[in-house]
């Protein structure tokens, strides 16, 4: 059977755009040591006026500057070095303003990741993890010599974490013009999709599919009944972690969206009341969403969506 796609958490703030088409205000906090919960910080409106989805950078302009602020200098002509101490800041699994230091590790010029793009990179032992990203690796006198990325997990990988470079940086900074990935494209299509409900898709041939024939249904398949080719494939009951140590059952719909004779996107009923409430775009087939959709007013209507 196809791999139907896991349901991830959504992120704090998911992308979503105003009716209008232009991006929306960005609120940003910045440190105060004498607030502990971050909810009682004062934020400050910004807007995106550059961005590089391959690269996964964006810089954001204040529209109010606060008169104590201690900027950082982007240091984009040294060479980092192997073995050089670097530190980091960033807000790992929502625990915000954790600090971090550790070596780098290799220096890897022109580096694949992600799924378009090559790029100047530092390897790092620092510790690393979801929420991180978008955090400065600083060195000892405290500039910027990079951005935190992405790390590597799974099949025995350790302390691979990966800032992009300050070169790259400023690269986007100078450029004049703001750059797509295929993935950004369908993001700002997704935002007002009406998802499909199971009454719409009564008139699709159903069958009752035992894969491994242990006599227990493995999922439904639908069919269009003319050509009598597969569209959707439906699963009740599935047990999903909605949330870090929290389960829920739920029903999905697998798709094949561009039509290749491949599931790729799958449709989500958290309440399981035969309305969705979730779209998960798997992109390059690999079993894990690249774009996540959802209707947050109960009408199957995108209203936030964002790259995973």
């Amino acid at each position: 059977m196809s791999r139907i796609l896991s349901c991830p958490k959504a992120p704090f703030k998911p992308y979503q755009p105003t009716p209008n088409g232009r991006e929306p205000d960005l609120l940003i906090a910045f440190y105060n040591e004498n607030v502990q919960d971050p909810s009682k910080l004062r934020f400050y409106s910004a807007q995106v006026v550059r961005y590089n989805a391959k690269k996964d950078i964006a810089f954001l302009k204040l529209r109010t500057v606060p008169s104590n602020l201690q900027e950082l200098k982007i240091n984009e002509s040294r060479i980092p070095t192997v073995g050089e101490e670097v530190h980091t800041i960033g807000h790992p699994l929502s625990l915000v303003w954790t600090y971090s230091h550790g070596l780098i590790t290799a220096v890897r010029e022109k580096f694949k990741f992600g799924k378009e793009e090559n790029a100047d990179i530092i390897q790092i032992d620092a510790n690393i993890s979801p929420g991180n990203s978008g955090g400065p690796l600083l060195d000892e006198k405290g500039n910027v010599i990079g951005l935190v990325t992405f790390s590597v997990e799974g099949e025995g990988a350790q302390n691979l974490n990966f800032a992009i470079s300050s070169k790259e940086i400023q690269q986007v900074l100078n450029s004049t013009q703001n750059e797509d990935t295929s993935a950004s494209g369908i993001l700002k299509k997704l935002y007002g999709i009406k998802l499909i409900s199971l009454s719409e898709i009564k008139k699709y041939s159903f069958s009752r599919i035992d894969e491994n024939k242990d006599g227990t249904v493995d999922y439904i398949s639908v069919r269009e009944p003319i050509t009598n080719k597969e569209e959707f494939r439906y699963i009740k009951g599935v047990e999903i972690e909605v949330e870090p140590g929290k389960k829920q059952q739920v029903d999905i719909l697998g798709i094949d969206l561009n039509k290749d004779g491949k599931i790729d996107s799958t449709f989500v009923d958290l309440n399981r009341d035969g309305q969705f409430d979730m779209i998960l775009i798997d992109l390059n087939q690999d079993g894990q969403p690249d774009i996540i959709g959802n209707a947050t007013e109960g009408n199957g209507i995108i209203t936030q969506a964002w790259i995973e």
